[in-house]
């Protein structure tokens, strides 16, 4: 059995996660309530965690049977101040904030993926499978769900507390409609925005208000 086999087999769990996410959302640096459904989910599978990143973040390490690199998987879990009108029977049920750049699909995504990687403890068949896929796995994949994307303090607060040590290579992974369902897009380099601060010294000659034209 293939990893898109076995991916498959966690469908309706993804769809649930997502939706529960979806519901639940919280603004920058206060996803307590998130955080915590986050490590409650890791446990039931016998993934184990750590605090990292400003009171909420969690960081992953599932580390392979075999040699090889680390890599490190990224998923934002912050809402926005946006006030959700779709009407679906799973829209947020928090007055004013709103998953409308896609975080609560990001953490469902690393969930799914700890659930591929890891090695499960219980009689299920599926468990065999995926013990064996960890058996076969080369470095170590970290999995960091970054708390406060949007207001561009969590992943500073991670990387003081170490989230990328001994990383190799990191994946900021980001849902888009403009992919298809099914694929995935890689680009070298830089792409899309970046929080960044810049200040910028001017210097001028000032001028009265109704003649602008003579100032610099």
């Amino acid at each position: 059995m293939n990893v898109q086999e076995v991916a498959a087999q966690y469908g309706e769990y993804l769809i649930e996660k997502r939706r529960y996410f979806h519901q639940h959302p919280e603004v920058s640096t206060k996803e307590y309530h998130t955080s915590k459904a986050i490590k409650e989910a890791l446990d039931e599978i016998g993934v184990s965690w750590r605090p990292c990143g400003l009171e909420t973040g969690v960081l992953v390490t599932i580390q392979g049977a075999k040699h090889g690199k680390t890599i490190l998987l990224r998923g934002d879990m912050d809402a926005l101040t946006v006030q959700e009108t779709t009407g679906a029977p799973y829209a947020s049920k928090n007055e004013g904030i709103m998953h409308a750049c896609g975080h609560d699909t990001h953490i469902t995504i690393l969930l799914g993926t700890a659930r591929i990687l890891a090695a499960l403890k219980d009689q299920l068949t599926a468990t065999r499978i995926l013990h064996d896929m960890k058996e076969e796995l080369c470095g170590t994949v970290k999995l960091a769900f970054q708390p406060a994307e949007e207001v561009a303090l969590g992943a500073k607060s991670m990387v003081e507390q170490g989230a990328l040590d001994g990383v190799d290579a990191c994946f900021a992974i980001h849902v888009w409609t403009d992919v298809k369902s099914g694929m995935v897009s890689l680009e070298a380099g830089p792409r899309m925005a970046s929080a960044d601060e810049f200040h910028i010294t001017v210097k001028g000659k000032g001028c009265h208000g109704a003649q602008p034209e003579r100032g610099v």
